[in-house]
Protein backbone atom coordinates (compact mmCIF):
# COMPACT_ATOMS: atom_id res chain seq x y z
CA UNK A 1 0.00 0.00 0.00
CA UNK A 2 2.74 2.15 0.60
CA UNK A 3 4.52 1.64 -2.71
CA UNK A 4 1.20 2.53 -4.29
CA UNK A 5 0.70 5.53 -2.76
CA UNK A 6 4.43 6.66 -3.14
CA UNK A 7 3.75 5.69 -7.35
CA UNK A 8 0.19 7.68 -7.70
CA UNK A 9 1.70 10.98 -5.22
CA UNK A 10 4.77 11.08 -7.10
CA UNK A 11 3.19 10.80 -10.81
CA UNK A 12 1.35 13.68 -9.56
CA UNK A 13 -2.19 11.69 -8.83
CA UNK A 14 -3.95 10.99 -6.05
CA UNK A 15 -4.93 8.04 -3.86
CA UNK A 16 -7.81 7.19 -1.73
CA UNK A 17 -7.56 3.92 0.61
CA UNK A 18 -9.86 2.48 3.40
CA UNK A 19 -8.81 1.25 6.32
CA UNK A 20 -10.48 -2.14 5.87
CA UNK A 21 -8.84 -2.92 3.22
CA UNK A 22 -5.44 -3.61 3.45
CA UNK A 23 -3.29 -5.52 6.06
CA UNK A 24 -1.17 -2.97 7.31
CA UNK A 25 -3.30 -0.19 9.72
CA UNK A 26 -3.91 2.93 7.69
CA UNK A 27 -1.74 5.43 9.99
CA UNK A 28 1.35 3.61 8.63
CA UNK A 29 0.37 4.83 5.86
CA UNK A 30 -0.42 8.26 6.90
CA UNK A 31 3.19 9.95 6.48
CA UNK A 32 2.63 9.05 2.96
CA UNK A 33 -0.47 10.92 2.26
CA UNK A 34 0.65 14.00 4.93
CA UNK A 35 4.56 14.43 2.49
CA UNK A 36 2.82 16.68 -0.01
CA UNK A 37 1.34 18.79 2.29
CA UNK A 38 4.11 19.44 4.48
CA UNK A 39 6.44 19.34 1.88
CA UNK A 40 4.45 21.55 -1.23
CA UNK A 41 7.61 22.74 -2.93
CA UNK A 42 8.59 19.14 -4.10
CA UNK A 43 5.19 18.66 -5.62
CA UNK A 44 3.05 22.22 -6.12
CA UNK A 45 4.27 23.61 -9.64
CA UNK A 46 5.94 20.43 -10.83
CA UNK A 47 5.48 18.80 -14.55
CA UNK A 48 6.55 15.05 -15.47
CA UNK A 49 9.62 15.00 -17.28
CA UNK A 50 8.15 12.99 -20.49
CA UNK A 51 11.48 11.64 -21.25
CA UNK A 52 12.71 11.02 -25.15
CA UNK A 53 11.11 7.53 -25.19
CA UNK A 54 8.06 6.65 -26.05
CA UNK A 55 6.57 3.27 -24.76
CA UNK A 56 3.75 2.65 -27.34
CA UNK A 57 0.73 0.75 -26.11
CA UNK A 58 -2.13 -0.37 -28.99
CA UNK A 59 -5.36 -1.82 -28.43
CA UNK A 60 -4.46 -4.91 -29.89
CA UNK A 61 -2.29 -5.57 -26.94
CA UNK A 62 -4.21 -7.76 -24.44
CA UNK A 63 -2.46 -7.80 -21.27
CA UNK A 64 -0.57 -5.02 -19.78
CA UNK A 65 2.52 -7.13 -18.63
CA UNK A 66 4.55 -6.38 -21.11
CA UNK A 67 3.84 -2.68 -20.48
CA UNK A 68 4.46 -3.20 -16.83
CA UNK A 69 7.43 -4.88 -17.45
CA UNK A 70 9.14 -2.72 -19.84
CA UNK A 71 7.91 0.43 -18.21
CA UNK A 72 9.59 -0.92 -14.79
CA UNK A 73 12.56 -1.79 -16.65
CA UNK A 74 12.91 1.49 -17.69
CA UNK A 75 12.32 2.95 -14.79
CA UNK A 76 14.63 1.14 -12.50
CA UNK A 77 17.35 1.97 -15.61
CA UNK A 78 16.98 5.78 -14.85
CA UNK A 79 15.40 6.35 -17.97
CA UNK A 80 12.59 9.32 -18.07
CA UNK A 81 9.58 8.19 -20.83
CA UNK A 82 6.34 8.06 -21.53
CA UNK A 83 3.60 5.63 -22.23
CA UNK A 84 1.27 6.52 -25.45
CA UNK A 85 -2.10 5.00 -26.27
CA UNK A 86 -3.46 4.10 -29.52
CA UNK A 87 -6.79 3.04 -29.61
CA UNK A 88 -8.84 2.37 -33.13
CA UNK A 89 -9.11 3.35 -36.47
CA UNK A 90 -9.95 7.26 -36.56
CA UNK A 91 -11.39 6.27 -39.96
CA UNK A 92 -13.77 4.22 -38.05
CA UNK A 93 -14.84 5.03 -34.86
CA UNK A 94 -15.66 3.06 -32.13
CA UNK A 95 -16.66 4.04 -28.93
CA UNK A 96 -14.67 0.64 -27.15
CA UNK A 97 -11.43 1.96 -28.50
CA UNK A 98 -11.38 5.81 -28.32
CA UNK A 99 -8.16 7.74 -28.53
CA UNK A 100 -6.79 6.76 -31.67
CA UNK A 101 -3.58 6.89 -32.66
CA UNK A 102 -1.92 9.96 -34.51
CA UNK A 103 1.56 10.97 -35.77
CA UNK A 104 1.50 13.91 -33.17
CA UNK A 105 1.70 11.82 -30.50
CA UNK A 106 4.98 9.92 -31.40
CA UNK A 107 6.78 12.72 -33.13
CA UNK A 108 8.62 14.53 -30.55
CA UNK A 109 9.71 11.08 -29.20
CA UNK A 110 13.05 9.98 -31.20
CA UNK A 111 12.60 6.46 -30.24
CA UNK A 112 9.56 4.64 -29.99
CA UNK A 113 9.16 1.04 -28.26
CA UNK A 114 6.46 -1.36 -28.96
CA UNK A 115 5.52 -3.49 -26.16
CA UNK A 116 5.90 -7.25 -26.37
CA UNK A 117 2.59 -7.99 -27.02
CA UNK A 118 1.81 -5.38 -29.91
CA UNK A 119 1.60 -7.89 -33.03
CA UNK A 120 3.50 -6.94 -35.46
CA UNK A 121 2.68 -10.00 -38.28
CA UNK A 122 0.97 -13.74 -37.91
CA UNK A 123 2.92 -17.11 -37.52
CA UNK A 124 1.60 -20.44 -39.09
CA UNK A 125 2.31 -23.44 -36.96
CA UNK A 126 0.89 -26.84 -38.37
CA UNK A 127 -0.94 -25.36 -41.34
CA UNK A 128 -3.06 -23.31 -39.00
CA UNK A 129 -2.46 -19.32 -39.07
CA UNK A 130 -2.31 -18.58 -35.15
CA UNK A 131 -1.62 -15.24 -34.29
CA UNK A 132 0.98 -14.81 -32.06
CA UNK A 133 0.35 -11.66 -29.11
CA UNK A 134 2.79 -9.50 -31.60
CA UNK A 135 0.90 -10.70 -34.63
CA UNK A 136 -0.34 -7.95 -36.70
CA UNK A 137 -0.49 -4.45 -36.22
CA UNK A 138 -4.22 -3.01 -37.60
CA UNK A 139 -3.65 -1.31 -41.09
CA UNK A 140 -3.86 2.13 -39.08
CA UNK A 141 -1.36 1.66 -36.66
CA UNK A 142 1.36 0.46 -39.05
CA UNK A 143 1.15 3.79 -41.47
CA UNK A 144 1.38 5.73 -38.49
CA UNK A 145 5.23 4.05 -37.65
CA UNK A 146 6.21 3.54 -41.09
CA UNK A 147 5.56 7.34 -41.18
CA UNK A 148 6.88 8.02 -37.87
CA UNK A 149 9.90 6.49 -39.06
CA UNK A 150 10.33 8.09 -42.38
CA UNK A 151 10.34 11.26 -40.85
CA UNK A 152 13.53 10.71 -38.79
CA UNK A 153 12.14 8.24 -35.70
CA UNK A 154 13.64 5.08 -34.39
CA UNK A 155 11.01 2.22 -33.66
CA UNK A 156 12.32 -0.66 -31.64
CA UNK A 157 10.43 -4.12 -32.06
CA UNK A 158 11.98 -6.05 -28.87
CA UNK A 159 11.17 -9.12 -30.46
CA UNK A 160 13.91 -12.20 -31.72
CA UNK A 161 13.38 -11.86 -35.23
CA UNK A 162 14.58 -16.16 -34.59
CA UNK A 163 11.58 -16.45 -33.75
CA UNK A 164 9.66 -15.90 -36.87
CA UNK A 165 8.92 -18.92 -39.15
CA UNK A 166 9.71 -18.81 -42.63
CA UNK A 167 5.54 -19.23 -43.49
CA UNK A 168 5.32 -16.32 -41.18
CA UNK A 169 7.46 -14.57 -43.32
CA UNK A 170 4.67 -14.69 -45.39
CA UNK A 171 2.18 -13.40 -43.64
CA UNK A 172 3.84 -10.11 -43.22
CA UNK A 173 0.89 -7.63 -44.27
CA UNK A 174 0.77 -5.01 -46.34
CA UNK A 175 2.75 -1.67 -46.78
CA UNK A 176 4.84 -2.61 -43.97
CA UNK A 177 6.01 -6.30 -45.77
CA UNK A 178 9.50 -5.56 -47.73
CA UNK A 179 10.73 -3.36 -44.24
CA UNK A 180 10.06 -5.96 -42.34
CA UNK A 181 10.99 -8.62 -44.27
CA UNK A 182 14.71 -6.78 -44.74
CA UNK A 183 14.64 -7.13 -41.03
CA UNK A 184 14.72 -10.78 -40.91
CA UNK A 185 18.28 -11.01 -42.06
CA UNK A 186 19.49 -7.74 -40.69
CA UNK A 187 19.04 -6.58 -36.95
CA UNK A 188 18.37 -2.69 -38.20
CA UNK A 189 16.96 -1.12 -41.29
CA UNK A 190 16.43 2.12 -42.59
CA UNK A 191 14.09 3.53 -43.86
CA UNK A 192 13.13 7.15 -45.15
CA UNK A 193 15.00 9.35 -42.65
CA UNK A 194 14.92 6.94 -39.62
CA UNK A 195 15.31 3.21 -38.17
CA UNK A 196 13.50 0.36 -37.34
CA UNK A 197 15.56 -2.24 -34.84
CA UNK A 198 15.21 -5.66 -33.34
CA UNK A 199 15.51 -4.96 -29.64
CA UNK A 200 15.24 -8.41 -27.77
CA UNK A 201 16.89 -7.29 -24.71
CA UNK A 202 14.11 -5.18 -24.55
CA UNK A 203 11.62 -7.88 -23.62
CA UNK A 204 10.71 -7.73 -20.48
CA UNK A 205 7.75 -10.00 -19.73
CA UNK A 206 9.59 -11.32 -16.76
CA UNK A 207 11.19 -8.35 -15.31
CA UNK A 208 7.72 -7.78 -12.81
CA UNK A 209 8.50 -10.62 -11.04
CA UNK A 210 11.94 -11.16 -11.38
CA UNK A 211 13.98 -7.74 -11.46
CA UNK A 212 17.93 -8.25 -12.34
CA UNK A 213 20.89 -5.75 -12.53
CA UNK A 214 21.95 -8.26 -15.52
CA UNK A 215 18.71 -6.88 -17.65
CA UNK A 216 18.95 -3.43 -16.45
CA UNK A 217 22.95 -3.72 -17.48
CA UNK A 218 21.73 -5.27 -21.20
CA UNK A 219 18.99 -2.62 -21.80
CA UNK A 220 21.33 -0.01 -21.07
CA UNK A 221 23.89 -1.22 -24.00
CA UNK A 222 21.04 -1.41 -26.17
CA UNK A 223 19.67 1.95 -25.78
CA UNK A 224 23.29 3.20 -26.06
CA UNK A 225 23.03 2.57 -29.44
CA UNK A 226 20.46 4.97 -30.33
CA UNK A 227 22.35 7.49 -28.52
CA UNK A 228 19.94 7.59 -25.12
CA UNK A 229 21.78 7.62 -21.91
CA UNK A 230 19.39 7.95 -18.63
CA UNK A 231 18.49 11.06 -17.12
CA UNK A 232 19.59 9.65 -13.85
CA UNK A 233 22.15 6.87 -13.47
CA UNK A 234 21.55 5.04 -10.23
CA UNK A 235 24.44 2.97 -8.61
CA UNK A 236 23.42 0.31 -6.41
CA UNK A 237 23.89 -3.76 -5.75
CA UNK A 238 20.02 -3.63 -4.50
CA UNK A 239 17.26 -3.64 -6.74
CA UNK A 240 15.28 -2.25 -8.36
CA UNK A 241 14.97 1.33 -7.50
CA UNK A 242 13.26 3.47 -9.72
CA UNK A 243 13.21 7.25 -10.62
CA UNK A 244 10.70 9.83 -11.58
CA UNK A 245 11.93 13.25 -12.27
CA UNK A 246 9.26 16.06 -12.08
CA UNK A 247 10.41 19.53 -13.08
CA UNK A 248 10.22 22.89 -10.99
CA UNK A 249 10.97 26.17 -11.83
CA UNK A 250 13.44 26.24 -9.04
CA UNK A 251 15.12 22.73 -10.12
CA UNK A 252 14.07 19.24 -10.50
CA UNK A 253 12.51 17.27 -8.03
CA UNK A 254 13.85 13.53 -8.51
CA UNK A 255 11.50 10.81 -7.05
CA UNK A 256 13.27 7.57 -5.68
CA UNK A 257 11.30 4.28 -5.15
CA UNK A 258 12.59 1.08 -3.75
CA UNK A 259 10.63 -1.89 -5.02
CA UNK A 260 13.02 -4.01 -3.35
CA UNK A 261 10.46 -4.66 -0.15
CA UNK A 262 7.66 -6.55 -2.41
CA UNK A 263 9.59 -9.50 -2.15
CA UNK A 264 11.68 -9.12 1.15
CA UNK A 265 10.89 -11.48 3.90
CA UNK A 266 10.37 -10.61 6.80
CA UNK A 267 9.47 -6.83 6.29
CA UNK A 268 10.40 -4.46 4.29
CA UNK A 269 14.00 -3.85 2.83
CA UNK A 270 16.25 -0.62 3.46
CA UNK A 271 18.01 0.87 0.78
CA UNK A 272 21.53 1.74 1.30
CA UNK A 273 24.81 2.26 -0.51
CA UNK A 274 22.49 4.42 -3.48
CA UNK A 275 24.26 6.67 -5.48
CA UNK A 276 22.86 9.00 -7.88
CA UNK A 277 24.61 10.42 -10.71
CA UNK A 278 22.89 13.13 -12.45
CA UNK A 279 24.00 15.24 -15.33
CA UNK A 280 23.57 18.59 -14.62
CA UNK A 281 21.36 21.31 -17.16
CA UNK A 282 21.67 25.02 -17.85
CA UNK A 283 21.79 27.18 -14.79
CA UNK A 284 22.37 23.96 -12.44
CA UNK A 285 26.27 24.10 -13.14
CA UNK A 286 26.84 26.27 -9.91
CA UNK A 287 25.61 26.70 -6.59
CA UNK A 288 23.27 23.21 -6.58
CA UNK A 289 21.84 22.49 -4.09
CA UNK A 290 20.93 18.98 -3.24
CA UNK A 291 18.33 17.82 -0.33
CA UNK A 292 16.69 14.60 0.73
CA UNK A 293 13.14 14.73 1.85
CA UNK A 294 11.53 11.18 2.80
CA UNK A 295 7.97 11.20 4.07
CA UNK A 296 9.20 10.34 7.39
CA UNK A 297 11.82 13.29 7.14
CA UNK A 298 10.10 15.92 5.05
CA UNK A 299 11.55 18.89 5.51
CA UNK A 300 14.37 17.35 4.50
CA UNK A 301 18.40 16.99 5.27
CA UNK A 302 21.26 18.67 3.24
CA UNK A 303 23.49 16.26 1.51
CA UNK A 304 26.78 16.74 0.32
CA UNK A 305 27.46 16.48 -3.53
CA UNK A 306 30.54 16.63 -6.16
CA UNK A 307 30.60 17.81 -9.71
CA UNK A 308 32.56 16.69 -12.22
CA UNK A 309 31.97 17.30 -15.73
CA UNK A 310 28.73 18.73 -15.67
CA UNK A 311 27.70 15.46 -13.40
CA UNK A 312 26.43 15.93 -9.91
CA UNK A 313 27.11 12.56 -8.04
CA UNK A 314 25.09 12.22 -4.71
CA UNK A 315 25.35 9.06 -1.85
CA UNK A 316 21.60 8.94 -0.73
CA UNK A 317 20.82 8.36 3.71
CA UNK A 318 19.05 4.58 4.18
CA UNK A 319 15.56 4.58 3.43
CA UNK A 320 12.85 2.10 3.19
CA UNK A 321 9.88 3.06 0.16
CA UNK A 322 10.00 6.70 -1.12
CA UNK A 323 12.41 9.79 -1.18
CA UNK A 324 12.64 12.74 -3.13
CA UNK A 325 15.79 14.59 -4.17
CA UNK A 326 15.53 17.74 -4.97
CA UNK A 327 18.40 19.91 -6.64
CA UNK A 328 18.62 23.31 -7.82
CA UNK A 329 19.86 26.84 -6.94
Amino acid sequence: MKTVAADVISGGGSYYVGDLQYEIPYVEVLPYYRFPIESPELFTGTTADPGRIAVLWLHENWATAPLGGISYLLADSGFQYSVVYGGGDPNSPDPLMPYPLHLDSLKSFPVVILSIKSRVWHCVYDDEVQPLWWGSLTEHHASVLLEYVENGGTLLIPVDPQEITVAGREAIPGEARELLLSLLDEPTATYGQGTVAWAPELSAIDYLTSPTNEQRATALVRLARFELSPEVSVHSNTAPVSVLIRHHPEGRRIHVINYGHVTAAPGPAVTSGLELSVPLQDGELTGTAATWHTPIEPKGVELATSINNGVLFVDLPPFEIWGVLSIGN
